[in-house]
């Protein structure tokens, strides 16, 4: 039985409070592991993609080995940023810093410094790129900045067998939505959590899967959620109710009839369709602005095939996006006033209530 056990929503100071957006970034972004992309992101020799990580400037490289590697993007000399651009191939296998000409090869040694030769007890080789973790699982790369990072399996764990029947690692990118949300970034989680707002804000979702045919595998932790009955006729969730692609192979009939939507805190979402897999990517910018990256992933086989049309998946979450932002930027509204005071939650919204419990633990606030 769902029950949000009195639990009242946050207070406006989670909201606005840049000193606490601060407290978040060091105590919680820069300590998880946080979903970086695929690795066919990087798939050539010297490609590279530039983001942040708890608000440090990072540069995810693959070298001529094969390895892809994480480095605090910033060189050792001045402290310059040394990689610019958000993604593309580095020349030569280099990266130069354009301040002082300073280079690094792509393990992230010292290899050129002009006009220090000179400099009494210069050694290049205590001057390296600072890195920092990177792993691989299911074709996914993740970061962590902490020195001495959890395993990432462990932090996967409740969702580990749905990646797995899904062929998480084989499926390959077929579209790829990008939003700027003027909304504090657990807004976007606490949303995505609950269906209580569906008759409402979301008509065309709520008439393939009504709001109530829900039910919660995971309530307690850092990920949270579980699947969502697709109304009768209807085979996944898409503008026309008809499925963007075959369905994953392997498939019981419990998952061909269901969407299974997870929050795997604090930085994205899995919706695991019977056709594909979406996935929602939060980068919290500002204390009141976040960058969400979306991206459906398909069989193989169905990206080969000339008819392949991902645009009645596509649209359909395009516009569910659209219709939650909007009501996420409201809240956010709602935040500056000093009349917002924390509500009672429905039941309906028992993975708020879970959601918020976990991130006070591990803010201990």
């Amino acid at each position: 039985m769902r029950s949000a056990a009195g639990a009242h929503s946050l207070g406006r100071e989670f909201f606005v409070d840049q000193e606490l957006f601060a407290r978040e970034q060091a105590n919680i972004f820069a300590r998880s592991w946080l979903l970086l992309g695929r690795s066919s992101d990087w798939e050539r020799a010297n490609s590279f993609a530039t983001m942040e990580i708890g608000g440090q400037p990072v540069v995810v490289v693959r070298s001529a080995d094969g390895i892809l590697r994480g480095f605090h993007n910033v060189c050792r000399h001045r402290g310059a940023t040394v990689v610019d651009g958000e993604k593309g191939c580095l020349e030569k296998g280099l990266m130069t810093c354009p301040y002082h000409a300073w280079s690094y090869d792509l393990t992230g040694q010292l290899i050129g410094a002009p006009n220090m030769a000179s400099v009494e007890n210069f050694q290049r080789a205590n001057y390296r790129l600072q890195p920092f973790h990177i792993q691989t699982a299911h074709g996914f790369v993740f970061g962590n900045l902490s020195d001495q990072p959890p395993e990432l399996a462990s932090a996967l764990k409740t969702v580990e067998s749905h990646l797995k029947d899904w062929g998480v690692a084989e499926l390959a990118l077929g579209a790829r939505l990008e939003y700027q949300v003027r909304a504090n970034w657990k807004l976007l989680f606490e949303n995505y959590s609950e269906c209580y707002h569906c008759p409402t804000v979301h008509p065309a979702l709520n008439r393939l899967t009504p709001y109530k045919g829900s039910d919660n595998e995971s309530q307690d932790g850092p990920i949270l959620g579980g699947p969502m009955n697709l109304a009768d006729g209807i085979a996944t969730m898409s503008t026309t109710g008809k499925l963007a692609g075959c369905p994953i192979p392997g498939l019981d009939s419990k998952q061909l009839r269901s969407v299974y939507y997870f929050t795997v805190f604090p930085s994205f979402f899995f919706s695991f369709h019977p056709d594909y897999l979406l996935i929602h990517r939060l980068e919290p910018q500002r204390v009141d602005a976040t960058r969400v990256i979306c991206e459906f992933l398909f069989h193989p086989a169905v990206l080969s095939d000339a008819s392949f049309d991902p645009s009645g998946a596509v649209e359909f979450w395009d516009m569910t996006n659209r219709q939650d932002w909007e009501v996420c930027e409201r809240v956010q509204s709602g935040a500056r006033s000093t009349a917002f005071a924390p509500g009672p939650l429905s039941n309906l919204e028992s993975i708020v209530a879970a959601f918020d419990r976990h991130y006070r633990k591990v803010m201990k606030v």
